[in-house]
Formats: structure tokens, sequence, C-alpha cells
């Protein structure tokens, strides 16, 4: 309990100081992926797409080994 108050204490008086350098070096505005990344939308889109496919074929394809199993 005490290194919770601890740190909370710490981050709290280091907050005001660190943030504002810290906002005013990060802040991009109103940015997407694609444009931070230097890429094409449509490229992105893409691959993004191909990767939730890839992802949806591969659970559907282990979870039901994993029913075979429970079964």
């Amino acid at each position: 309990m005490l290194g919770f108050l601890t740190g909370a204490l710490i981050f709290g008086a280091a907050y005001p100081v660190i943030y504002p350098p810290i906002s005013q070096l990060i802040n991009l505005g109103s940015t997407i992926l694609p444009t931070a990344l230097d890429v094409n939308l449509w490229l992105s889109i893409l691959l993004f797409v191909l990767i939730a496919v890839t992802l949806f074929y591969f659970l559907e394809k282990f979870g039901q080994l994993r029913k075979d199993k429970t079964a």
C-alpha cells in the first residue's frame, strides 16, 4: 500500500513538469495510421482485411479441433 501511495505522489509531482513538453512534441493533430506511416490508404485497408480473414480462418480451424477434443 505504501508503494502505491509513493508512486501516486511521484506521478502527481512529475506530471505537470513532464507532460507539456512531451505533448508539444507528439501532437500531430488529427491523423490516421496510413498517413503517419506514409503508405497508401487502400493498401493499408487491404492488408488489414487480409490479416483479419487469415485470423478468422485460423480461429475457425483451431476452434473445430478444440470441439473435437472436448466431445
